[in-house]
Parts: structure tokens; sequence; C-alpha cells
């Protein structure tokens, strides 16, 4: 008897809470709920990590304003060569601009968005601004906001950085209530009260908001929770546009309850349920249906492992991987968009993005190992790519030529350009063009005869293409 008392008692659901409104008996000295909840679902395993979600408030809006303090209307960011509207201030979401707008006539008949022209934005509404997306400047706001968290959320913590405006901070090896007297100014913090609780993290999260916006003046919101989907989800629910107050936290063993009232599409993800997406749309459930609205779909589609990984939420068990610092990235991209039919449009972009990689890839200071190139058709779904070797493409002209050859007649409407660094790639002290440019003792890099295009007070300088090398019909 004694053995069977233990073992219930070992029972989540019997545990002696402070804050438990259940009745209690008292058997030989133990207290035991007199009617305990029932629940058919196995209890989740209690998760000791503690795990932050860093994003940043509309990070494309907020980064032209840190670049540009004196965008202080409106605004809007758009594509390239009056492309759709990828981002835009709450503001502008009350004067009924949307995403995608902003793509022309000939956009909106190709895709059948509906919208209207930047140039028509522009007149409906004078007061706000428009601007064009820029990625080398989202990159560098990236790279501050991650600097700033490594060094700035103790040194046991782990930071992975996984998109321009999302990054994952592991607090579990941090003192946090040593870090939260350290970096706040007398203020008094009673430790928990019970092990594993998130009241010091989220005090944590407060601090960290605060002193993100005094030192980089990126508006943050910080969710936090035991693993890496109950954090994003946590900072889902904590925006500040949605009502929240920047911080939220998912309290351990409250993740089964926020993954089941939550939509599937939020929890598992579009790429998931790509599978059942028109079931699902006949349905009704796709945007706003729960795990549990969307499984019986699920398992009549066969899928078995998806079917699994949706009871396993509902008990409150993610599938995460742990926060792992990825290092330095693996790539460097850049891509751009341009009218198919006019010639020059199409060269002038190739070189653009072709003389941006270079010089990003000289920032670096690595020497990537492959040149990639992608390209997309009128359409939109069909690309074709092509893998070069740096050695062979690494200069920009080079690189040009071979964008312009893959290209052929074929009319292509997005060009992106890649760097592919190797898994261990040693760093050089001097710039990654050492291959191509040789120092004359002044300081100065001059051209090496035969080999790329030139460079003069540290600015690349593209050479001219040849009409040979434009593709006919353009």
């Amino acid at each position: 008897i004694t053995h069977i008392v233990r073992l219930t008692m070992s029972h989540p659901y019997y545990d002696d809470d402070e804050n438990s409104s259940s009745s209690s008996c008292d058997y030989d000295g133990l207290k035991m709920p007199s009617n305990p909840p029932f629940n058919p679902e196995p209890p989740s395993p209690t998760s000791t990590s503690t795990i932050l979600h860093i994003d940043v408030d509309n990070f494309y809006v907020s980064a032209h304003r840190i670049d540009n303090p004196s965008l202080t209307s409106p605004l809007c960011v758009h594509q390239h060569n009056s492309g759709g509207i990828i981002a835009l201030c709450d503001v502008c979401k009350s004067l009924g601009i949307r995403k995608g707008e902003g793509i022309g006539r000939t956009g909106n008949e190709a895709l059948g968005v509906g919208g209207r022209s930047i140039s028509e934005l522009k007149r409906l509404h004078p007061t706000v601004a428009f601007v064009e997306m820029d990625s080398v400047m989202y990159r560098k706001h990236r790279d501050r906001l991650r600097e700033w968290l490594k060094s700035n959320t103790g040194c046991n913590s782990v930071v992975e950085c996984v998109s321009w405006d999302d990054s994952y901070v592991d607090l579990t090896r941090v003192d946090i209530l040593g870090y939260l007297k350290e970096h706040t100014q007398g203020k008094v913090f009673k430790p928990p009260s019970k092990p594993g609780s998130f009241h010091l993290a989220s005090e944590l999260a407060v601090v960290l908001r605060k002193s993100v916006w005094e030192d980089l003046k990126m508006p943050i919101t910080v969710g936090v929770g035991s693993c890496k989907l109950a954090a994003k989800l946590a900072g889902g629910i904590g925006k500040p546009s949605k009502g929240g107050s920047g911080v939220h936290v998912v309290k351990r063993g409250d993740e089964g309850g926020v993954y089941s009232s939550l939509p599937a599409i939020k929890v598992l993800g579009k790429s998931t349920l790509e599978g059942v997406k028109y079931k699902l749309k006949e349905m009704g459930v796709y945007y706003d249906g729960t795990i549990g609205d969307i499984m019986t779909t699920i398992r009549d589609a066969g899928m078995s492992s998806l079917l699994e990984k949706c009871n396993r939420l509902r008990r409150g068990i993610s599938d995460d991987d742990k926060v792992v610092d990825r290092g330095e990235q693996k790539q460097i991209s850049c891509q751009r968009a341009f009218n198919p039919k006019v010639m020059t449009d199409m060269v002038n972009v190739v070189r653009e993005v072709c003389g941006t990689l270079g010089g990003l890839v000289e920032k670096d200071g690595r020497i990537p190992e492959k040149f990639i190139v992608e390209l997309t058709k009128d359409n939109r779904k069909e690309r074709s790519s092509r893998t070069y070797n740096w050695d062979d493409y690494g200069d920009v002209d080079r690189a040009v030529g071979a964008v312009l050859d893959f290209a052929g007649e074929d009319l292509w409407v997005r060009v992106c350009v890649k760097s592919k660094f190797k898994e261990k790639t040693k760093r050089r002290a001097s710039n990654t063009l050492d291959k191509y440019w040789s120092d004359g003792g002044d300081g100065k890099k001059r051209k090496v005869e035969g080999r790329g295009s030139e460079k003069q007070n540290g600015e690349i300088t593209i050479p001219s293409v040849k009409r040979s090398q434009v593709p006919r019909g353009l």
C-alpha cells in the first residue's frame, strides 16, 4: 500500500500546490486530492530549460528608421522596381494599405492580387513614405542585435540567430538572479518560491527589452518558455500590436494547453500542413482551426507521423532542437527582381547584385568555396540554379558573365547570387580578394593582370558587359 501511495503521489496531478483549488484528504500524513482531475493523456515531461525568443517588432520598418531617423512619418517598405509591399507600420495598416499591394498593373495581371500600384498609393496617401528594401542594411542590424545579445545575456548563455528578426537565447546555465542584481540599480528580486519558475526569467526579459531599446533603438518582444516552440508562441501572444505587453511567459506544464488553443498553422507551420492545405481550406479550418480541429483530416490523409506529432503537442511535448550558436553564416546571398522585357534593366540588376555580393564577401573576410546562381521565371514558380567554383568566378566581371550566359534566351524576372563557405573556413587577416589583388607597398590594391574588376579607393568598379553576353531577345 505504501508503494502504491508513493507512486500515486509522484503524479503531477497529485502535487500539493499551494495555489491548488481542489479539496484534499489526509491519508497517513500524506495529502491527496479527493477529486483529482481526469486527463486521459499522459503528462508531459518537465523541461528544465529556460528559453527566450527575441523578435524585433516590425523589423523592416524599424531598421529603416534606425538608419534614417528623419523617417518619422508612416512608412511602407516595398521590393525593388516598384515591387510589392513587404512591411508597413501600424498607421499604414489603419489607412487600409496591406502587404502585397504596390506591384503595379503588370504584376496584378500576372498574379491576380488586385492591389494598387505604388504610384497610386502615393497619390492616395501623400503623408506616407515609401522606401525600397535594403538587404545589406537588414543584415547589418541583425548582426548588431546578435552581438549585443551575446555580450549582454551572461557568459553561459547560448544565442541562436534564425532570421533577420528572430533569435533564441538559452538561459538554462545563467545565474539569472545574479544577472539581475548586476544589471539593475538596487532593485531587490526575491528568489523563486518553486524550482524551475520563470519568475526571474520574466524579470530579465523586461530588463533586456528596455536595454535593447536604449542601446540599439530596436523595439523587441520577448517570449519565455521551456522550449523554443513555447517561447516563440509566447512572443506572438505578447506582441504590443496584438494587445500584449511586450513580454509573455508560457509556464512550465502549460505548454499543452497553449499548443491546443492556438491555430494549428501557427504551431505546426505552413509547410507542415502543405499536404492537407486545400482540404483544410474547404473545411474552413486552415487559418483558424486548432490541432484538435484538423486531426481527423490528417488521419484520413494517412499522415501518421504528423498525427503522432499532434498528439505529442497536445500533451505539451515539442520536438524542438536545442538552442545552438550557429556561428558564422554558411552563405551570403543577394537577389533582385527586374523587368524581363528590358535588356538594360536585367544587365544593370545583374551588375548590382554581383557587385554587392563581392563587397559583402570582402567585408566578411572569408574565401567562399562555391558561387551559386538562381534564376526565377516570369511565372514566379519555375526556378533554375547553377553552381560554380569560387576560384573560377570569384571576381565581379566573371560572375556577371556567368549569370548572363546561364540566363540564355529565357525570360527571367529575378536573379539571386550566393557565396557558399566551407564548414570550416579560416578567416584571413586581409580581404578575400587577395587572390585577385596585389599590394604595391603603398597600401593601395592594384589589379593583377587578367584577374577581375578594377578597384580604386576601396570601391569596386564593375566593367561594362559586352553585348554578346546579353541574352538574345531581351
